[in-house]
């Protein structure tokens, strides 16, 4: 397979990141962009990608309660999983938690780190 995921042009499609206005053309993301108060997931990277679940008490404008936060990123994570090529077909995706990968952790990691499998 040839080609990429847009991680943020998937989530934006599955209403996950929602922007205060859709953009003319393909551009990068901005944070500005983003109304807050209705997005529950963003991403960045390109073959791989970092994704961040906006998450109450921990992001400014979080919007995903603590407590829903493990079911939650348990089903945005079958979802990338899931994510296909023009047919349909799997492409590979692995998908790791942070946690479980590295103990020893700078800063706030992302909630999964996402590798697009069998992409040139």
């Amino acid at each position: 397979m040839q080609g990429g995921v847009c991680i943020n042009e998937w989530l934006c499609r599955q209403g996950y990141l929602v922007l205060k206005e859709p953009p003319a053309t393909p551009i990068s993301l901005k944070m500005n962009m983003v109304d807050w108060s209705r997005t529950r997931v963003w991403g960045e990277g390109g073959y791989y990608a970092r994704v961040f679940i906006n998450v109450q008490g921990r992001e400014p404008q979080g919007v995903i309660p603590q407590a829903e936060f493990p079911a939650f990123r348990d089903r945005v994570q079958a979802e990338i999983e899931a994510i296909g090529d023009e047919q349909g077909h799997p492409i590979g995706t692995v998908v790791y938690r942070p946690e479980l990968i590295d103990r020893e952790c700078r800063n706030i990691p992302p909630d999964l780190i996402v590798y697009f499998g069998n992409l040139l």
